[in-house]
């Protein structure tokens, strides 16, 4: 049997080791003022995102994006085929 870890959770695991939370913000406040999700409009993408049978620990199955930076992003949408949730 193959015993080959899944590469999401390599990568999650390694973020996890280095203040995941932390590179998260940052990437958010990095991004320009006019391309940033309003918050009210952020939480309720997130909240969408934490509810779904998508989200893999955090990150998103069709995108691969870890949920919170695909939500900050104004220009960004839901992945999910056939029926964007947000």
């Amino acid at each position: 049997m193959d015993n080959r870890e899944c590469k999401a959770c390599i990568i999650r695991t390694e973020f996890f080791r280095s203040n995941l939370d932390e590179k998260i913000q940052l990437y958010i406040r990095s991004l320009p003022e006019e391309i940033k999700t309003e918050k009210k409009e952020y939480d309720r993408r997130v909240f969408i995102c934490e509810a779904c049978d998508d989200n893999m620990y955090g990150m998103c199955r069709y995108s691969g994006n870890f949920i919170e930076t695909r939500a900050a992003n104004s220009l960004q949408h839901c992945p999910a085929p056939g029926k964007p949730k947000w």
